[in-house]
């Protein structure tokens, strides 16, 4: 099945993914195209919502980030690691974990994520395809005196 590319325009951030993007296990997921992002500015949430299979007590999420190939866990479960930067955006009832990016800086918001769940009975891991965040420089000041 073809779905459409979606490219918008969200607070300065040029965002391209494939629409309705979806598995057995998230019925959300970030998009598989990277976020461009501006260093300074707001970032862009990252969507992880499970099905409902995999909302129970005996699954653990996670957002990780990875930078230069090292992993770094920024939630587990509803519990936010890196208060600085990130916002999670939760209702583990209806199975959304998402991750707000809401300051933009080149060394700790850069990388690749993924959501990631783990059952804890049987200790089966999913993971979201990776969504990259790549960080440009702020804009220069474009007026000129007269």
């Amino acid at each position: 099945m073809n779905r459409p590319l979606r490219i918008r325009e969200k607070n300065g951030m040029i965002i391209a993914g494939i629409a309705g993007q979806t598995s057995e296990v998230f019925l959300k997921q970030p998009s598989s195209s990277p976020y461009y992002v501006r260093e300074g500015e707001e970032g862009p949430t990252l969507e992880c919502t499970l099905a409902q299979s995999f909302r129970g007590d005996n699954h653990e999420v996670q957002w990780i980030r990875y930078t230069k190939g090292l992993p770094r866990t920024l939630t587990r479960n509803s519990k936010l690691l890196e208060k600085a930067h990130f916002e999670l955006v939760n209702d583990a009832t209806a199975g959304q974990h998402d991750l707000k990016i809401k300051h933009i800086t080149r060394a700790d918001t850069s990388g690749t994520y993924h959501c990631t769940v783990l059952n804890t009975d049987d200790g089966s891991q999913h993971t979201t395809d990776g969504s990259e965040v790549i960080v440009l420089g702020r804009l220069r000041n474009q007026t000129q005196s007269l």
